[in-house]
Order: structure tokens, then C-alpha cells, then sequence
């Protein structure tokens, strides 16, 4: 399927945002899946000062965002978003980097897309990478992602169907130490230093002390946690995204670990 398929000669709504004023500032957030990029979404949305970081370039949604702008290309498609897709003033996004292999030629032209205008990077991955790739490999098998609209039975449901299947952990680690590395390599050719944040941070300190982060570009006095299987979280507004994770995901990565030293060490 065409990622732009738009009749732009006759798109009412198109003209309309190219009136708009674009946004002033850009924020970019690379993540690696299961790192908790959801969760964060809901967060930075809902304060509207740092824009709707939604998953704007993947390739699964694309299609039908960009035929309701009218986008023709993709340079055109960012341009329509910063006009359309921002709160006060702040136009900013989540993606990864197969999400923005796929609909880019390059990544120079990503980055050209955005008119040369200063990104304020992070970068978001999870350092427990063999529990990340249960929760991936869990979720691809049981269709429960982040559990927006589902309910504890549903959730239960998906974790007693979750079988220990290491070929398929294997898979995933494999795949997300790939995204890992072509986010490195993004970074150094482009001479960008992201702010560099984790799953297990984020999750520990809770909604507050993660606006304050993103506000001021630095953990504002908060301490990273140990552990991200007990946040300590005092929100300002309740989230819909709840963990899916369980103590299954934890036995399971914990024999994957077991059995299969090797391959976790490389």
C-alpha cells in the first residue's frame, strides 16, 4: 500500500492548514519498542506543552493520516503536521529508526524535512533488554500492547496464553539490539547528543518528575530507580496505558538468561 495517496488538487482541509502558522519548536524522541513510549505519549500530550509525540512515521498509520492532510510526499507530510499537529507552538514526535527508514529515502531527508529548524532529541530505550524482548514477544503473540480499553481479564487472559518459546525472545533481542545500533548510528553521523533516558527511569519516578525532565531538559533532582517492577508513581491525572508486564515476564527472561548465556552476553 502507498504511504501517499492523497488527491491533493482537490483537499479542502489541506488548504486550510497551509494557513496555519508551523510549530516554533521541534522535539524528536527515538525509542526501541516495549521501552514504554506509550505510557510517555499519554504524559507529554495531556501537559501540552511539548506537543502530541505520537508515532507520526509509522509506516501503520501513516497512510490514513496522511490522506486526511492531503500529504503528497513526505516533506509535504511534515510540513502538514507541524501546521496541524501542535500545542503551543511545539510540534514533536516519537519514532523509530525502522519506522523512519521505511518512509524516507534517507535519513537526510528526515532531517532535511524539518527545514534545517533545531530538534530537541531523547532518546528512550529500556536497560533490562532481555525482559524488553519477553514484553515484545509477548505482546506480538497476544495482541495486548499497552491495554488502553482492556480489562484486568483481558490482560490475564494474554498472560496465561504467553508460552516460554526462545526462539522467539531470541528473535526479538536481536531485533531491538539492531534498532539500538541504528539509533548510534543515526546519532553520531548527524553529530546529535539525544538527552538519553530508560524505561526503568521513567516508570519509577512517575508523571511529575518526568514533565519536570522534559521541561528543563534534565532529570530535575530525580534519581534514577533500581528497579522498574515497583514505580513509585505520583501522578497529577490517571493514565489509561497500564503495564502488561507480570512476574512471568520476570520468570521468563530469567530462564532465557539461564539458557541461553551466550547469546545475552553478545
Amino acid at each position: 500500500m502507498p504511504l501517499f495517496q492523497s488527491d491533493v488538487d482537490d483537499h479542502a482541509l489541506r488548504q486550510k492548514i497551509l494557513e496555519r502558522r508551523p510549530a516554533r519548536k521541534l522535539i524528536g524522541i527515538i525509542f526501541t519498542p516495549r521501552s514504554g513510549s506509550s505510557w510517555l505519549t499519554e504524559v507529554l500530550s495531556q501537559d501540552r506543552r511539548f506537543g502530541k509525540p505520537q508515532e507520526w512515521f509509522n509506516p501503520n498509520f501513516l497512510p490514513e493520516i496522511a490522506d486526511r492532510l492531503g500529504a503528497k510526499d513526505p516533506k509535504d507530510y511534515v510540513d502538514l503536521l507541524r501546521r496541524q499537529h501542535h500545542t503551543q507552538g511545539v510540534f514533536s514526535f516519537e519514532a523509530t529508526l525502522y519506522q523512519i527508514d521505511k518512509v524516507f529515502k534517507s535519513r537526510s531527508d528526515f532531517l532535511g524535512a524539518f527545514d534545517g529548524m533545531p530538534i530537541e532529541w531523547y532518546y528512550l530505550t529500556r536497560q533490562d533488554i532481555v525482559l524488553q524482548a519477553v514484553s515484545l514477544a509477548k505482546a506480538v503473540n497476544t495482541g495486548v500492547f499497552h491495554a488502553p480499553g482492556q480489562s484486568v481479564e483481558d490482560r490475564a487472559l494474554a498472560d496465561q496464553s504467553f508460552d516460554y518459546n526462545p526462539r522467539d525472545i531470541s528473535k526479538w533481542l536481536g531485533h531491538i539490539a539492531k534498532l539500538e545500533q541504528r539509533a548510534e548510528d543515526f546519532f553520531a553521523a548527524n553529530q546529535i547528543s539525544p538527552l538519553r533516558i530508560r524505561y526503568e527511569e521513567i516508570m519509577a519516578a512517575g508523571v511529575a518528575p518526568v514533565l519536570d525532565l522534559f521541561a528543563a531538559k534534565r532529570w530535575a533532582g530525580a534519581a534514577a530507580p533500581q528497579s522498574a517492577e515497583t514505580p513509585q508513581d505520583t501522578q497529577p491525572f490517571d493514565t489509561q496505558h497500564k503495564k502488561i508486564g507480570s512476574s512471568k515476564n520476570l520468570e521468563l527472561a530469567t530462564r532465557f538468561r539461564e539458557e541461553n548465556q551466550e547469546a545475552v552476553d553478545k
